[in-house]
């Protein structure tokens, strides 16, 4: 009579507020009109409705209209929704989950009441669905159950009473049984794996097992193990819908293989297709590259209000805004606020060097080992990679010269970048730059004075710029009897 339901609307034609781009953070007014074109609710209704649900302004546009699409697709009218207002509330997925589990139960009639309280019938026995019309008198609840497992088990033997004993059962005893003894031959684990699987991910104990088939089937396609599907738990609880979408429609996505990112990164696979989009739209509107979003994938799992609250408040700080081109920059975004108070301490300290090795370090132990050493350097590595991103060449082009310096990793980026400017502005190309870039690790205010004296002499003038820089660094350094020293800024005490 039924058939089990996937439904997926990536684009929800109701109004323009759900399409992909929708950031709104106050969803109030938008929702407002999606209640009263897609469900025809008057304006008293929906009132009625924000007051009972103080929440509502929180829920997406787009979520929202999926909400609906589905109890339309199942035939649920205003007033169903009107009076039974959790299934506006609770997500799709959710109600995907519950409908199916009640199918797989052997249920003939799934009404707007029993799927907005699916959750007390599944804590209650299964004699109370059958008195309530919604199961057969004669329908063995485990049969229906085990029908839907693969492969198929016997039947646990807790179980194998009769009928009447069987309705006086719990529905989540009867599925929690079948489960536990399923899981164990389809993922070959031990009663104490099971037994944590359930404890850490206690979703699951609702879930069809269709649906729970179909994650596993779909993690082992992708080449999870099965110890690495016994870690990563939660993927049995997943809409097997999302990983299936992208996989068809975005194949190769953000530069890699969509496939090897889900092996590589499981927890993505939980994630809307519509979300992943809508977060992918706003990385690009930011200029940050695809091998930027390779390295941290766990910004899709971001809302995309606070993903550009962040996106915007990184150009604000001196220090953030120097690693926007960072290969790892994104990590200021996910760790938003660690990284934050992170620099807030060494500012403090005052310490000028931060580089992202030191405060980008996800490990406390680093990071206090960093402080403990009270040095005021930067990472080798990241001055490396600063230079190069800056000078435009690679990164063993601009080694051998730069680290001859004994100091190359003591100058804040600031100080560099202030430097790099003021050479710039004056005219030196960067290619120029590049042959000497230990004249950026200089005071910007000793630059300008030296190089002053050198373009007074009326025959290095017309020099090419390289013997400019040169000369410059030349007299710097004839002070310090070219010891490096000339690096240190007297202007800081």
């Amino acid at each position: 009579m039924f058939k089990r339901l996937s439904f997926y609307y990536p684009n929800v034609n109701f109004i323009n507020v759900a399409h992909r781009t929708s950031y709104t953070e106050n969803y109030k007014e938008a929702n407002y009109k999606i209640l009263t074109d897609a469900c025809g609710f008057s304006g008293t209704e929906i009132y009625g409705l924000f007051k009972k649900h103080p929440s509502f302004h929180k829920i997406e546009p787009a979520v929202l209209a999926e909400s609906i699409k589905f109890c339309h697709k199942l035939g649920f009218s205003k007033w169903d929704l009107l009076h039974h207002s959790n299934l506006l509330i609770s997500h799709p997925v959710t109600k995907i989950n519950h409908y199916n589990s009640l199918l797989d139960s052997g249920c003939k009639h799934i009404d707007a009441h029993l799927l907005c309280r699916a959750v007390k019938y599944f804590k209650s026995s299964i004699q109370i669905l059958k008195l309530s019309g919604y199961i057969d008198p004669a329908t063995n609840v485990a049969d229906c159950l085990l029908s839907c497992v693969k492969p198929s088990i016997e039947k646990p033997k807790s179980l194998c009473v009769s009928l009447k004993v069987l309705d006086t059962k719990l529905w989540t005893e009867v599925h929690r049984e079948i489960l536990v003894t399923w899981l164990k031959k389809r993922l070959e684990a031990t009663n104490d794996e099971i037994a944590k699987l359930l404890r850490i991910h206690q979703m699951i104990k609702n879930k069809s097992f269709r649906s729970i088939n179909e994650n596993i089937t779909l993690a082992e396609n992708i080449g999870l193990s099965r110890d690495k599907i016994l870690k990563c738990g939660y993927l049995l609880n997943n809409y097997p819908e999302y990983p299936k979408i992208m996989m068809q429609q975005h194949p190769f996505f953000a530069g890699v293989d969509i496939v090897k990112s889900y092996k590589a990164n499981p927890k993505m696979m939980m994630i809307n297709p519509r979300k992943i989009m809508e977060i992918y739209d706003i990385l690009k509107e930011y200029n940050v590259t695809d091998e930027q979003i390779q390295c941290k994938p766990d910004v899709f799992t971001m809302s995309s209000v606070t993903l550009r609250d962040r996106l915007n408040y990184i150009p604000e700080v001196p220090e953030f805004r120097l690693l926007l081109t960072h290969p790892r920059m994104l990590k200021l975004v996910v760790h938003h606020h660690k990284i934050r108070n992170r620099l807030n301490f060494i500012r403090s300290a005052k310490i000028r060097c931060a580089s992202f090795k030191s405060i980008g370090n996800l490990a406390d132990e680093h990071f206090e080992h960093f402080i403990r050493e009270g040095k005021d350097y930067n990472h080798p590595k990241d001055v490396l990679v600063f230079f190069s991103q800056l000078l435009n060449k690679p990164c063993e082009d601009i080694k051998p010269k730069l680290f001859s310096h004994p100091y190359h990793a003591y100058v804040p980026f600031l100080d560099i970048e202030s430097t790099y400017f003021l050479l710039i502005d004056m005219g030196y190309l960067v290619e120029n730059l590049a042959k000497c870039p230990q004249i950026l690790l200089y005071p910007r205010e000793k630059v300008q004075e030296k190089l002053k004296i050198v373009l007074d002499d009326v025959r290095i003038r017309n020099s090419s710029q390289h013997t400019q820089i040169k000369l410059t660094l030349y007299h710097i350094e004839k002070e310090f009897h070219f010891t490096g020293d000339g690096i240190w800024r007297t202007d800081i005490p």
